[in-house]
């Protein structure tokens, strides 16, 4: 697909939190070829995308920093 837009989805694992954070394709691909690190902390996830979390009935909300 082509000119489509594509986002991954981040989840790091912490009791009782249910914070992911959505990054675009294209930052995702920019920040692997670029980066030093070989992982992605959850401090740069939150840097190159967008925070979210799920509230009590599982729908996402955009978190406020």
């Amino acid at each position: 697909l082509r000119e489509v837009p594509a986002y991954v989805v981040i989840s790091y694992w912490k009791r009782g939190e249910k914070k992911f954070y959505v990054i675009d394709i294209d930052d995702w691909i920019s920040e692997k070829e670029n980066s030093e690190r070989k992982s992605l902390t959850a401090q740069r996830a939150a840097e190159i995308g967008l925070t979210c979390r799920l509230d009590e009935d599982g729908c996402i909300k955009q978190a406020v920093s």
